[in-house]
């Protein structure tokens, strides 16, 4: 499945399905950017792109996306909030 986003004015992107969801149950694909809690009501978290890494979806270059989608939210994508991604 593929989600289309708009990247630029007048440009559009096709980005994959992760096959997985977050909290709030929205479906997550390449180009999102998540918030990854250890302690959600806190907000004890960090933010990660969605990328697809060595066959896989992972979040980061390290954390597949299976491992942490279940506490995971989708806060942007690449296209409009890339300075959400921690560095």
């Amino acid at each position: 499945m593929e989600f289309v986003e708009q990247a630029n004015d007048g440009e559009f992107k096709l980005l994959q399905y992760s096959g997985h969801n977050d909290l709030d149950d929205n479906e997550i694909y390449a180009g999102h950017i998540v918030r990854i809690y250890d302690d959600e009501e806190n907000d004890d978290g960090w933010n990660e792109e969605v990328i697809f890494h060595q066959g896989a979806f992972c979040v980061g270059d390290e954390n597949f996306i299976g491992n942490v989608h279940f506490r995971s939210r989708i806060v942007g994508d690449v296209f409009k909030d890339k300075k959400l991604v921690s560095n």
